[in-house]
């Protein structure tokens, strides 16, 4: 009875932390990011056109590799975005909805790992942090395909360790490290590094024996990946990577450049104090939050004691495939020419979640020791209120101050939501409506907001686009305004969420 007391309130716990997850992450989403960016727009738009008529915006039919921006992508986020556009619509609130929910199966996994590695209460602890953690709460709100790679990883995660008593978990797990494989670039490179350490470590721990699932699951995984190869040998799959490695670059600084970025992914500055944004040459506000580390502070000692508890227990086979996931975890941001990015090493908050976890899960284990009941709330409190005032501080920074900085062009790119809507109504009179071209990829929201070309006028370009013979409407960025030579009717203002003034939509006359 004590057991299932036990397991019920477990289950509760977990239920409960991916209700508060969710209500984080989908809080004020329609203003926060204050923006819609083109790779969220380009992922929706394809699921919407494989929905509608099974082909890419290219119609491609049902490619594997997804051609956008004058590279490929990864096709598994666009796939997976194709239920909630299918119940939704194609809107901005369905792209991010799937990003939230596999945000939720990466806190539900990671729970469930650190449980079956260590114990309950661990669990519990890593599914609270991570549902609060900054670096998740930021990238789980943002439509693009960042979020997947980790909730993916974590599924395999999960059953890789239960296989290691149940060997034909060991099948599933490796059809999840495949399918990780199609969302990220960075996947491409640390799963199968990670792959690689667990089967070594398999075959060390198991002393050969039931090799038969083992081989059956490698089998499964390279004929799934398969795919991959062709990618590879047709040079689709290496668009990307070409776009984000500077060619000019000799191989003696790559790898000096690669251990200075590897390293900094362990600093002070990115993890604890100022995360992506805080990073040397870093000034795109889309990735973190101004004076924030990608973690909170308070976990810096829990993941020391979550280490040394590690070190200690180097017989869990979960533990070893932990310690090497933190090894891991900065290559697919160290390796590009970019340097320190908190997107490309989102798979970091596996392991020092984990590592947290163990580390707060022993200090409760401790106070629990103690003999004196008013030390022991004393600590429980002072340990809440840490946590409470963390998540406070962050929460502030993030749902107030944050929408109104990023917003412009470095940040979300606000306003083709605002223009295209504002020219749908204005089409039919005019001849011409022209937004401006200054946006990532700016056809592409041509092609989210107006599907069906009802705004059959509306092209992307500037005033000088002009002609007196037609009557137009130009949307310009106010940036863009003292290029304009002619006499212009203001017509109508659009406001960044700070209330300064991004666009100004007017008409020409000579």
């Amino acid at each position: 009875m004590l057991r299932e007391t036990g397991k019920k309130i477990y289950i509760a716990g977990i239920a409960g932390i991916l209700l508060v997850s969710f209500f984080l992450r989908i809080y004020d989403l329609n203003n926060n990011p204050p923006g819609f960016f083109a790779d969220e727009a380009a992922i929706g738009y394809n699921a919407y056109k494989i929905l509608q008529t099974g082909k890419d915006e290219y119609g491609i039919p049902l490619p594997i590799f997804f051609r956008s921006f004058g590279d490929y992508r990864l096709p598994l986020p666009i796939y997976l975005n194709i239920p909630t556009i299918f119940f939704l619509g194609l809107k901005e609130e369905a792209v991010r909805l799937t990003a939230i929910i596999f945000s939720l199966i990466s806190i539900l996994f990671i729970s469930l790992t650190i449980t079956k590695i260590w114990n309950k209460t661990a669990g519990l602890v890593g599914g609270l942090i991570l549902a609060i953690l900054p670096w998740h709460i930021h990238l789980s709100r943002w439509g693009s395909e960042y979020i997947y790679f980790p909730a993916l990883l974590s599924i395999g995660f999960y059953y890789l360790v239960s296989g290691f008593k149940k060997s034909s978990h060991l099948i599933i797990a490796f059809i999840f490290f495949s399918l990780a494989m199609y969302t990220y670039y960075p996947s491409l490179f640390i799963t199968p590094l990670f792959v690689f350490g667990s089967l070594i470590l398999w075959i060390i721990r198991k002393k050969l024996k039931k090799l038969k699932y083992l081989i059956l699951s490698i089998f499964l995984f390279f004929i799934l990946c398969f795919p991959l190869y062709l990618g590879y040998k047709n040079g689709s799959l290496m668009t990307r990577w070409y776009s984000v490695n500077n060619p000019k670059i000799t191989l003696k600084e790559k790898i000096v450049d690669f251990k200075k970025f590897y390293l900094s992914h362990f600093s002070l500055d990115f993890l604890f104090l100022k995360g992506d944004l805080g990073m040397p040459g870093h000034f795109i506000t889309r990735h973190s939050v101004e004076n924030i580390g990608e973690l909170y502070a308070f976990q810096l000692p829990l993941i020391i004691i979550g280490i040394i508890m590690s070190l200690m227990n180097l017989s869990n086979f979960g533990i070893v495939l932990m310690i090497w996931l933190l090894f891991l975890y900065p290559i697919g941001s160290a390796i590009t020419s970019d340097g320190i990015l908190a997107t490309r090493s989102i798979i970091g908050i596996i392991p020092l979640t984990f590592f947290s976890a163990l580390g707060l899960e022993r200090i409760i284990r401790f106070i629990k020791g103690l003999s004196i009941r008013i030390i022991r709330i004393i600590l429980y409190l002072i340990i809440t209120t840490v946590i409470l005032f963390s998540f406070i501080h962050y929460g502030l920074l993030f749902y107030r101050e944050y929408p109104k900085y990023s917003a412009d062009f470095w940040g979300w790119q606000y306003g083709p939501r605002e223009i295209i809507s504002y020219f749908k109504i204005q089409t039919k009179n005019y001849d011409e409506l022209y937004m401006t071209g200054y946006f990532n990829a700016p056809e592409i929201f041509l092609k989210f907001y107006d599907p069906e070309r009802k705004c059959r006028n509306c092209f992307i370009g500037g005033v000088d686009k002009y002609n007196s013979n037609k009557k137009q409407l130009f949307a310009i960025r106010m940036e863009e305004l003292e290029d304009v030579k002619s006499n212009y009717k203001i017509k109508n203002i659009i406001y960044y969420p700070n209330r300064e003034k991004a666009f100004y939509i007017i008409e020409l006359s000579s």
